[in-house]
């Protein structure tokens, strides 16, 4: 490759007068680097293609650039093996039929560098340059198939994958209204807008289908965007979501239905559930199984019965079969030797005396008898034959009426033995459905009612008295049995037990404090005082008597009527009066189990509070109220900002804390506290609310003349 210095020249290009053997090849504008020119391709000693094996020799591309802007031309001279070796990466460009890109080519490898000083110098380079749009198409092709590749290979995987495994999403266990059932949530692309769930029950074989809407997944799962933006990740964490909150709900025909977020799937039949392990239930199931067991035995005896009697035929059917087929190979045997007989005695009436022209009389008198003793011996033979063949087909005849005698036996013995059993198992199945009374020989001729149970206190219960409730219920998520007693000096006690650790801990303090602590619950925000009231006796105020709530108020009138209805039991045993008395007794339960509903609830709203501490203690949050802006008023007349606690220590102090922006903290009881907490315990939680941002306003960081230390005042 020659390249030229860049020369001066007065006016345009006049390359083909100076020499005239140059062919014009193309010719365009172009801006190379930060210069606009005009490139001249011509060819020396080029006539049609520019490139061809074994056409190298003299000829050549001369390259002419011009520059206006500097009225600069540059030479470029580019031999056939330095074309060759230009285009050694780019083979393509060589071939026939593509003069006009070879040039355009050739265009683009050219670059200017600029020096310090000086003219700006020609120079070409074997790397292509490519337009912006060029290699964004470039890409654009290489995305495509990379993309029909991924698209390849995920249907390949797709069709290898186990039939049930296409299109899921999810597939997980989870316990479903204490049922633990396999989960799995599919996608399907003929249900773009649908979630498919099946829910199975392995014990019970009970199979659940939910249908639900992508919009509705998302809304129970808290995602709010778009259904076709999700990606498989967003898809998954959204089926768990929801298949955390599945539940089973059943209609009045016992058939059961997976349902979320208010959405019901289609009913089947429902999961049975054991009944509870009662004496008598227990004493039914054995009986039952007694039952179950006698009929397996009568069908296991049924069972070898006919096996015998059918290997006995089968035995007697082969002797029989055995014999009868000797017969047959005898009646064969004799048929072919009567036919035998038959063909000598027919040839002998067939020759009869034979030539007898050349014999005397005696001669032939003597030839006819030997054709009479022959055909006499030959008679006899036939007649014994057929003798025998005759004996032989009643025997063969005898054989097989045996042989249908001793199918028709063996069927109706077999017919006779099914229905026997059959019949035993019938009677034994009707048993079964009534099955006889449960009686409990531990106790002699006491014998308990159907509906009654028997049951015991634990042993660490026995003797209590003012246990109110027990149950279960969750702290830090974790599940532990309660159980709670109110003593004589208002006070409560709550003891929980932890079978994960078999640790038990216990919780005190006073009434009022319980029903401030569990004005509404930490979670849900749900107000818990009209269960409060609902409790007898729980909430007491001395100094402003609360008129009774309507549940104490039937409690005391109950009670009042038992007394009387007693009394005139006692006079009168009549069976109106006890009657009455039962009545009575049935609703003051009912109103019991009302009030211990309510107990359980406010136990729940507690133990959110709660938290496990150690091993076996139980620590509790104790903020009942915050203000969060809190402005603080001083004696200075300046305000300050911060945040406002209040909190209920065991000893009944009210302690309202305030924490400054700039860093300073104060804290101080309620002076009339103890007022402040039973006024607080009647109170609902939003007047509690109320109560205290109105206390905590009032209050005013003042500083002492003594002391010259800031701290806060309550203000009437």
């Amino acid at each position: 490759m020659r390249m030229t210095r860049s020369v001066t020249t007065p006016g345009k290009w006049h390359l083909q007068a100076l020499h005239p053997e140059l062919l014009l090849l193309s010719r365009r504008g172009i801006l190379i680097d930060a210069s606009y020119v005009i490139v001249s391709a011509w060819g020396a000693g080029i006539y049609g293609r520019v490139f061809g094996i074994g056409l190298q020799s003299k000829r050549a591309l001369v390259v002419h650039v011009y520059d206006p802007a500097l009225g600069i031309t540059h030479l470029l001279s580019i031999s056939m093996d330095d074309l060759e070796d230009l285009f050694e990466d780019h083979r393509a460009y060589l071939t026939a039929g593509r003069k006009d890109e070879l040039l355009q080519a050739i265009t683009s490898m050219l670059f200017f560098e600029y020096p310090t000083q000086g003219r700006p110098i020609l120079h070409i380079n074997k790397l292509l340059k490519t337009s912006a749009s060029k290699l964004r198409r470039i890409a654009r092709e290489k995305q495509r198939r990379l993309e029909e590749e991924e698209r390849r290979l995920a249907a390949l995987k797709f069709m290898t994958m186990p039939r049930r495994a296409r299109y899921r999403v999810l597939c997980t266990s989870q316990k479903i209204s204490s049922f633990l059932c396999n989960i799995s949530v599919h996608h399907y692309p003929h249900q773009a807008r649908n979630f498919h769930i099946v829910a199975t029950h392995p014990p019970s074989s009970a199979e659940f289908h939910l249908p639900l809407g992508l919009l509705y997944a998302g809304k129970a799962a808290n995602n709010s965007s778009a259904p076709h933006t999700w990606t498989p990740a967003i898809k998954t964490a959204i089926a768990r979501a929801v298949v955390r909150q599945l539940c089973l709900v059943r209609n009045n025909a016992g058939e059961m239905a997976l349902a979320v977020a208010g959405r019901v799937g289609y009913y089947s039949k429902g999961i049975h559930l054991d009944e509870p392990q009662t004496p008598e239930s227990v004493a039914r199931q054995s009986y039952l199984q007694s039952i179950q067991i006698t009929v397996q035995a009568l069908q296991q005896a049924a069972y070898d019965e006919r096996t015998a009697i059918t290997e006995a035929h089968q035995a007697q059917y082969a002797a029989l079969e055995r014999d009868v087929r000797l017969l047959e190979a005898s009646r064969s045997e004799l048929e072919a030797k009567e036919a035998a007989i038959k063909d000598a005695l027919d040839e002998i009436e067939a020759i009869g005396l034979g030539d007898v022209d050349g014999l005397d009389k005696d001669q032939r008198h003597a030839a006819r008898q030997r054709v009479r003793e022959r055909r006499a011996d030959v008679k006899k033979d036939r007649s014994e034959t057929l003798v025998e063949l005759k004996r032989v087909q009643s025997l063969l005849t005898a054989l097989l009426s045996q042989m249908q005698a001793a199918t028709a036996d063996t069927t109706a013995r077999l017919h006779e033995s099914a229905l026997r059993f059959a019949t035993r198992i019938e009677a034994l199945k009707l048993e079964a459905v009534t099955p006889p009374p449960y009686v409990d020989l531990r106790v002699g001729d006491k014998r308990y009612a159907l509906h009654a149970t028997q049951s015991r206190r634990p042993r660490a219960f026995l003797g209590m008295t003012n246990q109110v409730r027990q149950g279960a219920a969750a702290i830090q998520g974790q599940r532990v049995r309660y159980s709670v007693a109110f003593g004589d000096d208002r006070s409560m006690e709550l003891t929980a037990y932890v079978p994960a650790t078999s640790t038990t801990m216990r919780f005190a303090c006073s009434l009022p404090t319980w029903c401030i602590l569990t004005k509404e619950s930490v979670r849900s925000k749900k107000a818990r005082h009209e269960m409060q009231v609902a409790v007898p006796g729980l909430i007491q105020h001395p100094g402003n008597a609360l008129p009774p709530s309507s549940e104490e108020v039937e409690l005391d009138a109950l009670n009042a009527a038992i007394a009387t209805s007693l009394d005139e039991w006692r006079t009168s045993r009549t069976p109106t009066t006890y009657d009455e008395l039962q009545q009575l007794h049935a609703r003051r339960r009912e109103l019991s189990k009302e009030s211990q509903r309510c107990v359980h609830h406010l136990v729940t709203a507690l133990c959110e509070r709660l938290r496990f501490q150690l091993s076996s203690a139980l620590a509790l949050d104790n903020i009942i109220f915050t203000m969060d802006p809190y402005v603080l008023v001083a004696s200075d007349e300046v305000d300050r900002p911060g945040i406002c606690t209040v909190r209920i220590e065991p000893n009944h102090n009210v302690v309202f804390a305030v924490d400054l922006m700039n860093g300073s903290q104060y804290e101080k009881a309620h002076p009339y506290t103890q007022e402040l907490v039973l006024e607080l315990a009647s109170e609902s939680a939003q007047e509690m609310h109320v109560h205290l941002d109105l206390i905590a306003s009032s209050m005013q960081l003042v500083r002492r003349d003594d002391t010259l230390v800031d701290e806060l005042e309550f203000l009437d």
